[in-house]
């Protein structure tokens, strides 16, 4: 059986508070909320990252709600295994408002083991706590009659992400961006920082996330995914 995640009091104290000043700036939560989070976990950091170690869950009281933390595992086909925390606001809601409507994202990205296997065990953990449905083609994009699958598959999406990690040696995923463009279909443009070629100029000026590698690109997409969902009329707040 494979050991347990760990974490530190110190990766979590900075993970935490990147995580609640990104809420903060794009007001997400109020000032009041801001402090009133940041003292009760500083306050039971030890407490709080002992749970995480034994079970890997652990809750803070904040005001009249409650934080729940988790640590999963996330990776990279480079750098391997890293810590990835999930955040959770657990206030009381009524029956009716329950979990927020599903929606459906379409991840492109380029059609290999090593980033099939870790993107989409990322993005999982990103999305599924908003409850967003991910979907992908199960084929790629040079087999017959795929473009119309992928077509499909965007025109049925809310929204869309789209990998270009590995791009520059087969450039496909920009015409799966392309197409969402055309589609009037809002997404997210992971740039990574390591292909030889950059993003081309008729997509420069769409919302792009530039990333060292999967740890960067993870942590960055759960903070800002609740703002990107607002902004684009996706969804409300509650």
């Amino acid at each position: 059986m494979p050991a347990r995640r760990t974490t530190t009091g110190k990766e979590l104290r900075s993970y935490f508070e990147d995580w609640l000043d990104t809420a903060f700036a794009n007001g997400l939560v109020s000032v009041r909320t801001r402090e009133q989070a940041l003292r009760s976990t500083i306050q039971r950091l030890r407490a709080l990252v002992a749970a995480l170690n034994a079970s890997g869950a652990a809750q803070c009281r904040v005001g009249q709600a409650t934080l729940a933390l988790f640590l999963r595992e996330g990776r990279d086909p480079s750098t391997g295994k890293f810590n990835l925390f999930e955040i959770r606001w657990l206030r009381r809601r009524s029956r009716r408002k329950g979990l927020p409507p599903k929606l459906r994202c379409f991840l492109g990205h380029r059609f290999t083991k090593a980033i099939t296997r870790s993107l989409r065990h990322n993005l999982r953990h990103v999305l599924e706590p908003s409850n967003v449905q991910l979907d992908w083609s199960g084929i790629d994009l040079n087999a017959s009659g795929f473009f119309d699958e992928i077509i499909q598959k965007i025109r049925k999406a809310d929204f869309c992400i789209f990998d270009n990690r590995s791009a520059s040696e087969k450039p496909n995923v920009y015409i799966e961006a392309g197409i969402a463009y055309v589609l009037e279909k809002p997404f997210i443009l992971a740039n990574y920082q390591g292909n030889r070629l950059g993003v081309p100029s008729d997509l420069s000026h769409i919302l792009n996330l530039p990333y060292k590698n999967y740890r960067d690109l993870t942590k960055t997409m759960y903070f800002n995914l609740p703002v990107f969902l607002r902004d684009t009329g996706l969804r409300k707040r509650r």
